[in-house]
């Protein structure tokens, strides 16, 4: 069985692959999580055990706090998906994102939506339509990861089908 893996990233940086990613935040959250309770621990123990101090058990909370929110920051922001990895099974059959895709040239093909707001600002929707039903792939982005995100994808797309399928046929693909 033919195999191939792709992975297209944001500004091209290479994507941490899953086990790398678990342990990276595994790493973050041993660093922050015993800091967080020891502020908590200093400022529960100078209220009971000491004089309290009311400076200072107020700092210590809020250093406590403010490491929390960090953390959670940090976490967010390293979870939050910025790629699409698509895995190349054979002929037309896909896993994107871990999710298989069998894209059939008539029914099926990527989409981009594009869209404005009040601030004039657009945002961009990747999505694949698939028996008439649509599986978004990627959170919105703005022209930037754009321009660095969607379209190597179809770029990607484009060559690998029309190489595995053949010149004439191609799925879909609005650009």
């Amino acid at each position: 069985m033919h195999m191939s893996y792709y992975q297209l990233t944001i500004k091209g940086n290479e994507l941490l692959l899953s086990s790398k990613r678990i342990l990276y935040i595994t790493v973050l959250m041993l660093l922050f999580l015993p800091l967080t309770t020891l502020l908590f621990y200093k400022a529960i123990y100078s209220i009971y055990v000491h004089e309290p101090d009311k400076t200072k058990i107020i700092c210590l909370i809020g250093f406590a706090i403010l490491y929390t929110f960090l953390m959670i920051i940090l976490l967010r922001r390293y979870l939050r998906d910025k790629s699409i990895v698509i895995l190349h099974l054979r002929q037309n059959k896909y896993l994107i994102n871990g999710t298989p895709y069998v894209f059939d040239t008539m029914r099926d093909y990527i989409m981009v939506e594009e869209k404005h707001n009040e601030r004039r600002s657009t945002r961009y929707y990747l999505s694949i339509i698939t028996n008439g039903r649509k599986i978004p792939l990627a959170r919105r982005m703005d022209s930037e990861e754009y321009r660095n995100y969607i379209r190597p994808i179809y770029q990607f797309l484009q060559l690998t089908i029309k190489r595995e399928t053949g010149p004439y046929q191609s799925i879909g693909i609005n650009d």
